[in-house]
């Protein structure tokens, strides 16, 4: 596809790619279930797509990628500058195996100190400061590998489970940024450190992300599949385990509700989502174990998303009126705020869901700026705003990248 000057919508990607396969829109209409008249709209940017599953059969009729027509993986341009200026670094380090132990520097620091290096690197992950992140995480990876293959026995333990939360911390901002590619290399260094940190729970943990990454490239069979596998063998001892087991427990059904939901499976995103808040009810409280941030709350959280993935606007927007994102992290904040804006916007509440992505910029502004789906809404809105505009959107839309 050419490099456009703007964001293309979804409809417009969809017959960019249709004519390049030679289909009309009869053809391409009826190949997928939907009348002539539905399709025309979609492509004119006069009806939005609100359910991934409709995306997905899209395009495999059209043998192209759901990322294809949804616009990710892409490489951000936008008018102040590179997204991440430290990729080339990023790389190396994700790239790059065993660190050389033969010549280590004089004092490497110890497992306290790069402990104590890592906590403003996690903090900004959770604050959805990413670019910080991304800048900060490859030479404390780097001093954290290097220790760790010189280190034995429980420090050794503990500076693999260092790295995994660090691991995690890089896909997060990878994912985020655009970086696809890489942040599936991130997920595989984050789960061999699992593995090599004696806790058979953190490994466990990975497939949370293992199960987010095949929903990002559109595997959604594959993502429910990772995690639901990943989450049976934990619920024979759900009623006696302690809070770190139903923690990972629990969030591995909440990927699994999200992943049914995008397969139009409603049956089983219900029944993933009873699970997690069995667990969440036996937990009490939020937590944040192996990065999952776990609890009551989340699980709120991803009843209301899983009702948007299900196109039902009006349900999610009820379902919101009875979650508190305050305890949880800013990061997972800003992800409920834009399914609380693409909820009301499937409603037409376009005012309100103006609103709702506004609240997600305040807590979490690099989740509005960058993540396709929000630009995608924003242009959506754009296209359906009255003569009078609104200056709230407008602002927003520039913020975002979709008015040039």
């Amino acid at each position: 596809m050419p490099e456009p000057s703007r964001p293309l919508s979804i409809g417009e990607r969809i017959s960019f790619y249709r004519r390049r396969r030679g289909l009309t829109q009869v053809v391409l209409a009826g190949l997928v279930g939907r009348s002539t008249s539905w399709l025309q709209k979609v492509e004119r940017g006069d009806r939005r797509i609100d359910r991934i599953s409709v995306v997905a059969d899209i395009a495999r009729v059209l043998r192209v990628s759901p990322q294809d027509l949804t616009g990710q993986p892409y490489v951000f341009d936008l008018p102040d500058g590179p997204s991440l200026p430290d990729i080339n670094a990023i790389r190396r380090m994700l790239i790059t195996d065993d660190p050389d132990t033969a010549a280590p520097p004089d004092r490497l620091p110890t497992v306290e100190e790069l402990h104590a290096e890592a906590r403003p690197v996690l903090q900004a992950r959770y604050d959805a400061r990413l670019l910080e992140v991304a800048t900060a995480a490859p030479d404390l990876i780097r001093d954290c590998r290097l220790a760790a293959a010189l280190a034995e026995g429980k420090q050794r333990a503990q500076l693999h489970r260092l790295l995994a939360d660090l691991y995690e911390a890089i896909w997060v901002a990878l994912k985020n940024l655009g970086y696809v590619d890489l942040a599936w290399l991130a997920i595989e260094r984050g789960r061999d450190a699992a593995r090599q940190s004696a806790d058979p729970l953190a490994e466990r943990a990975t497939m949370f992300q293992v199960a987010q990454f095949h929903m990002l490239i559109g595997s959604y069979d594959k993502a429910h599949q990772a995690a639901m596998e990943s989450a049976d063998p934990l619920e024979a001892d759900l009623g006696r385990a302690g809070p770190e087991h139903r923690s990972v427990y629990g969030a591995l059904h909440l990927a699994g509700a999200v992943a049914a939901a995008r397969l139009a499976r409603p049956e089983a995103a219900q029944a993933s989502l009873d699970e997690a808040a069995t667990a969440g009810r036996l937990l009490g409280a939020d937590r944040n174990d192996y990065c999952l941030h776990f609890g009551p709350t989340n699980v709120g959280i991803h009843r209301v998303a899983v009702a948007v993935e299900m196109a039902e606007g009006g349900r999610a927007v009820e379902l919101a009126r009875d979650v508190d994102p305050s305890p949880i992290a800013p990061q997972r904040q800003g992800h409920h705020w834009i399914a609380v804006g693409r909820a009301y916007a499937q409603k037409h509440s376009d005012s309100a869901a103006v609103q709702a992505l506004m609240r997600a910029e305040q807590v979490a502004p690099v989740l509005v700026r960058y993540p396709p789906i929000v630009r995608e809404v924003v242009a959506d809105l754009l296209r359906r705003e009255r003569r009078a505009g609104n200056p709230d959107l407008r602002g927003l839309a520039e913020r975002a990248g979709v008015l040039n």
